[in-house]
């Protein structure tokens, strides 16, 4: 140590000597403490005055110190006034949670004094009949800013016995109760509120720490904020008052997405929680519960929005008419899927639907994707459908998609694209509603033979719709053949019960089961099967090269010519034997063929 003019500095011996005793007591380190300690009474109690021993060491958790100079002055204890006992109590109540605090961070503490020795000085303290008179005080703050434990809950009962406020100190420092809560502390805070009445902004600071961490909320009683709400919290008050966030219908609506925690939002909804405050990555608590209905109507009833987009684009609508690609469940979960997931259920779907539209949801609202609600659907979401369709829903191609079917001379309707996405359900409800765009849907018939779409087909039959559809080679699709090729019996029976086509019709190019891709109408269908080399198969052919029994019996039952060969020479058992060769076979030969 240097003067000001460069010069080392010594300490004097008494200088020295305080700095060792304070030393001794700031490292808790009573050997050394009484190492310092002269032999002489009179000069030992001069030193111990000077230096504040005794405060200090009360201050700093020094419980064998304090012992010992209470050894040598009994009446220490009794010789502090009101206010210096009221400071010691938040001086070491301040440590034991410094002291805490480093342990659990990994922080090197010399000497830490266990919790017993703290609850120890601060009974001692306590025992001087001190009188807290209510008045804000640090030592509470401090007991609650820790994670509970015996020895500080017990702390705490007495200083509420000596009339410990549970009120912040002032501006930008917490509240006793608030932290309690925060830290999960249920016996303490409990305690508060059965022994003091808290004032407005204490209510409300509480509970905006009451849902601080989303743990709270998803896995911890609800009792708590509950009692808070019922002594007149405000549920919607701004937590920035209080240096927190508080959004308390959205974290309980994310308890139940994860948790499926239902009593959290219930007890938001009961108190008129806003229901449209949302987060930065743009979820609803409304987008959260989709398919609760108890929750929806609830939300709604409180007036949640229910066209909120997410950043990505996302709406409640959209998440209710949206099959989910996978559920999760445990494997020895043997209850029905739509009960473990009910949005696997087209039914519950509908309904999660219909609540939005009842409440105002845009039956257009496009996702980022640019897809309608209803363009979201599935073959089978017949109700939910139906209730999108009556609100006006419409399926309108996205403008990229537009461009890219007119550049390869495509034109598609909206019967056509439901069909090449294979949603029979929505292609019928669109023809019931709207009838088919002759020019737009020219291939509807076509896809509808082709993808299996039995209702949709049988409304364009109705409808006499264009069959007008040629294929890459000029030639007119034959709806028998690709039924046929298909499999699907009941289709072949429609064609010909409404005779849309002649049971011996041929193909001008060779048929074979392909794969699905997008072509251009007047160039090539959205989907098909055609592959062009050879020609002249029928439609026995194809069911027997595919191995489709039911179908081969049937052709047969209603007169087809099992004897026709194509233009190569191969007839219906060459197709069988190519295939399989077992069953058809049987019945072709049975008909006559070699």
């Amino acid at each position: 140590m240097a003067s000001g003019g460069g010069v080392p500095y010594t300490p004097t011996p008494e200088e020295a000597l305080r700095r060792r005793v304070n030393e001794s007591i700031w490292n808790r380190d009573h050997g050394e403490f009484m190492k310092a300690m002269p032999k002489g009474k009179a000069e030992r109690d001069e030193l111990l005055r000077k230096t504040f021993a005794f405060q200090n060491a009360i201050g700093y958790g020094a419980l064998p110190t304090v012992r010992q100079i209470l050894e040598w002055d009994p009446g220490a204890l009794r010789a502090l006034d009101s206010k210096t006992v009221i400071h010691l109590l938040g001086q070491v109540t301040g440590t034991w949670r410094s002291v805490r605090d480093s342990q659990q961070k990994g922080w090197p503490v010399r000497n830490p004094p266990p919790d017993a020795d703290f609850g120890e000085i601060a009974r001692m303290l306590l025992d001087t009949k001190v009188w807290l008179g209510g008045a804000p005080n640090p030592a509470l703050a401090n007991l609650m800013s820790m994670a509970p434990s015996g020895e500080a809950n017990r702390v705490g009962r007495w200083l509420l016995e000596r009339g410990a406020s549970i009120e912040r100190m002032g501006p930008g420092l917490r509240s006793p109760l608030s932290l309690a809560i925060q830290n999960r502390n249920d016996e303490m805070a409990t305690l508060m509120l059965d022994l003091r009445k808290p004032s407005q902004e204490a209510l409300d600071e509480a509970l905006v720490y009451s849902s601080a961490y989303f743990s709270w909320w998803g896995k911890a009683s609800i009792a708590l904020p509950e009692r808070l709400l019922s002594l007149g919290a405000n549920i919607n008050v701004d937590g920035k008052a209080f240096g927190a966030s508080f959004e308390p219908a959205l974290n309980a609506s994310r308890s139940y997405a994860q948790l499926k925690e239902r009593e959290p939002l219930l007890l938001a909804i009961r108190y008129r929680a806003d229901p449209n405050r949302h987060s930065a990555s743009g979820d609803s608590p409304l987008m959260n519960v989709v398919h609760d209905h108890e929750l929806m109507e609830g939300l709604l009833k409180l007036g949640a929005n229910p066209d909120h987009r997410d950043y990505h684009g996302k709406s409640a609508i959209m998440i209710a008419v949206s099959t989910p690609e996978w559920v999760v469940r445990e494997l020895d979960d043997r209850r029905p899927l739509a009960q473990v997931a009910p949005s696997t259920d087209p039914a519950h779907r509908a309904r999660s639907v219909s609540l939005l539209l009842q409440y105002g949801a845009n039956p257009n609202l496009a996702s980022a994707g640019e897809l309608t609600p209803v363009m979201r659907t599935r073959d089978g979401d017949d109700a939910a459908i139906e209730a999108l369709m009556a609100k006006g829903a419409r399926v309108v191609l996205p403008a990229q998609l537009r461009t890219m079917y007119a550049g390869r001379g495509t034109p598609i309707g909206p019967v056509s694209w439901a069909l090449a996405q294979h949603n029979d359900s929505l292609a019928s409800a669109l023809l019931r509603r709207d009838g088919a765009d002759s020019r737009e849907d020219c291939g509807a018939l076509y896809y509808a033979v082709e993808g299996g779409a039995v209702r949709a087909a049988s409304l364009l039959i109705d409808a006499k719709a264009t069959r007008e559809f040629r294929l890459p080679d000029g030639a007119t699709p034959r709806l028998l053949l690709a039924a046929a090729s298909s499999g699907n019996l009941e289709l072949v029976k429609l064609l010909l019960d409404r005779r849309v086509v002649d049971i011996n019709e041929t193909s001008p190019t060779m048929w074979s089961k392909g794969p699905r891709e997008v072509y251009g109408v007047l160039a090539a269908p959205l989907f098909g099967s055609y592959q062009g080399s050879g020609g002249g198969e029928n439609a026995l052919m194809m069911a027997a090269a595919g191995g489709h029994v039911e179908i081969v019996k049937e052709l047969v039952r209603r007169g087809i010519d099992v004897r026709h060969r194509t233009a190569t020479g191969a007839g219906a058992l060459d197709y069988a034997r190519n295939e399989n060769g077992g069953e058809i076979g049987e019945i072709l030969r049975a008909h006559g063929l070699k």
